[in-house]
């Protein structure tokens, strides 16, 4: 049994199903999602519960977070959603039969079985997680500056999370997280990323990056051997599979999925897909995708 927890705003949700799409590709014990919804509306969360059990043979449940505190707390991001913050409240919201659950962001797309990731030992621990890709960068360091972090502790991503629910519950409290968040949000870099790092920063299991949350921005630190390997890529920052502008050689693993679902739906979706592919391809093979790029990263 896998317990899966997400929170999406309306642009993220095709995107979630691509994620759980290639979820249930590689792995067939009994699996339930857990939405934590804010602005979805009772047509979207339908449609999308329905995608979920037909399609995928999914359990389908939501959590109501329209009204937490993080409504009050300036984020100082636009490129930031609300959404990500909700990770933090999960041991409060989800049924009490639940004691650990793994949240997935929806720019992931799995290439293995989850399997030994999601049933390891806590070995006492509050979360599993994965350094983050620029862990040891200098702008990491400015970042644990910020926070007050020790010099030695490597920061995290918090994109896969595996989370300790029963520990959480006794080892946490709503008052503790809304007095630490109010403390050091001005300081935040990456909002929801600072604050588990904060929060949890002496009660972590870390896990091999490149197997189970491997992030794009380091792929061409990678090996073939490596590549090969993944369980989990994660689309990490700006450049996402879905714009064409950023595909790079990871890029492709994401299109199988994306086209099996085009094919469930309804012509449209088909065709559009093709259009898109199509001008990728040009885009590609021309060699103006590098002009682009190096035109990007002058503007950044």
């Amino acid at each position: 049994m896998l317990n899966i927890l997400i929170s999406v705003n309306r642009y993220y949700l095709s995107k979630a199903e691509t994620m759980l799409h290639s979820l249930r590709r590689h792995n067939d014990e009994d699996i339930t999602v857990y939405l934590m919804n804010r602005s979805l509306n009772n047509s979207e969360i339908k449609r999308f519960g329905k995608y979920l059990h037909k399609r995928l043979g999914m359990e389908f449940n939501v959590l109501d977070v329209s009204n937490t505190f993080f409504e009050q707390i300036y984020t100082y991001h636009e490129r930031f959603s609300i959404e990500m913050y909700y990770r933090v409240l999960a041991q409060f919201l989800l049924p009490k039969t639940v004691d650990r659950i793994l949240w997935l962001d929806s720019d992931i797309v799995l290439c293995g079985d989850i399997s030994e990731f999601y049933h390891q030992d806590f070995e006492g621990n509050l979360l599993v997680a994965c350094a983050d890709a620029l862990w040891d960068d200098e702008e990491i360091t400015q970042v644990k500056n910020k926070l007050g972090l020790p010099k030695d502790h490597i920061y995290f991503n918090s994109g896969v999370l595996l989370l300790n629910i029963g520990s959480l519950r006794e080892e946490t409290s709503i008052d503790g997280i809304v007095e630490t968040t109010q403390s050091i949000a001005e300081q935040f870099t990456y909002p929801d990323q600072d604050l588990l790092n904060y929060l949890y920063q002496d009660k972590i299991k870390y896990c091999d990056q490149n197997r189970f949350n491997c992030q794009t921005k380091s792929f061409k630190k990678l090996t073939k051997d490596q590549i090969d390997n993944i369980i989990i890529l994660h689309y990490a920052g700006g450049q996402k599979p879905w714009l064409f502008y950023y595909l790079h050689d990871l890029s492709e693993i994401a299109v199988p999925y994306v086209k099996e679902i085009a094919l469930q739906r309804k012509w449209l979706s088909l065709i559009k897909l093709m259009v898109l592919y199509a001008a990728w391809l040009v885009y590609d093979k021309t060699g103006v995708c590098h002009i682009v790029r190096k035109g990007l990263s002058k503007g950044k």
